[in-house]
């Protein structure tokens, strides 16, 4: 890991946080600004986020697809863009930040720990399929958070027909399923 790295990537994981922070006190306290404040620092994170990948791909001379550091950064970045894509997309899902932000701390938490070392890519990744199986990978892992998430929406939805406010996005949620 570079230093310029390691500064943006500890950026986002401090913003990750925050964010975390402030979609779990949205939907306790039932505070839409703050669940739109967590988008916020979510975003920004994400920004950091990638820039720690571009720093990191530039630094290495491909792309992040080896070892369990690279797929955990270029992973939980693409988790993240679904997950705000979906946000801009449909503004009442914000509150599944609160389970979505903390899965991606777990795994930048797990790749860091990995031996985040530059190496170059050793012959047997010099294929254009493992670029493919790749790419789809993180699409399939992302599509499995991101239903984790929803399925969380649901049940939160669930309970508050059953007078209970789930917080976040609260007039919205009639219309999320």
């Amino acid at each position: 890991m570079t230093k310029g790295e390691g500064i943006f990537f500890w950026i986002a994981v401090a913003f990750y946080i925050g964010s975390v922070f402030f979609y779990i006190a949205g939907a306790i306290f039932r505070k839409e600004r703050w669940c739109g404040l967590a988008t916020g620092i979510t975003l920004a994170a994400f920004t950091a986020h990638t820039t720690a990948i571009v720093v990191r791909w530039i630094s290495a001379g491909h792309p992040p697809i080896m070892r369990n550091y690279e797929n955990a950064l270029a992973g939980s970045w693409l988790i993240i863009l679904i997950f705000l894509l979906l946000v801009w997309r449909f503004r009442s899902f914000a509150i599944i930040g609160a389970s979505i932000v903390p899965i991606i701390l777990l795994m930048l938490g797990y790749g860091i720990m990995n031996f985040p070392k530059l190496e170059p890519l050793t012959p047997q990744y010099q294929n254009i399929w493992l670029y493919v199986h790749v790419i789809f990978a993180w699409f399939a892992y992302g599509a499995y958070v991101i239903a984790f998430g929803l399925a969380v929406l649901f049940l939160l939805k669930e309970r508050k027909d059953r007078e209970y406010s789930a917080g976040c996005g609260d007039p919205a949620l009639q219309g999320a399923s």
